[in-house]
């Protein structure tokens, strides 16, 4: 789903799901294709994906993520990932090694 009250990113919801990783490498300002880990607490557990300029943040206030992920390939579509989901709502995703 689309973020617009943090900017330009896209997250993914993951409500109570919780695994046992603290704050390392946190932010509230990634670049765009730096993939965010939000663990829970003031906000559900949730990760970020920035395609543009992003403040990380939810109704309670700002919110720092784990930089866990970068985009290297196919940077340029970003912004038209962005845009699709802004325009048309919420899409499947698959994270893959290959």
């Amino acid at each position: 789903m689309h973020c617009r009250w943090s900017g330009e990113g896209c997250w993914i919801p993951l409500g109570t799901f919780k695994i046992d990783v603290g704050a390392e490498n946190s932010t509230s300002t990634p670049a765009p294709g730096e993939l965010l880990w939000y663990p829970g607490g003031i906000s559900e557990t949730e990760l970020l994906f920035p395609y543009g300029e992003v403040a990380f943040a939810c109704r309670a206030g700002p919110l720092e993520g784990n930089h866990f992920l970068t985009i290297v390939d196919g940077m340029a579509q970003l912004p038209g990932v962005g845009r699709r989901v802004l325009y048309h709502g919420a899409h499947d995703i698959r994270f893959s090694l290959d």
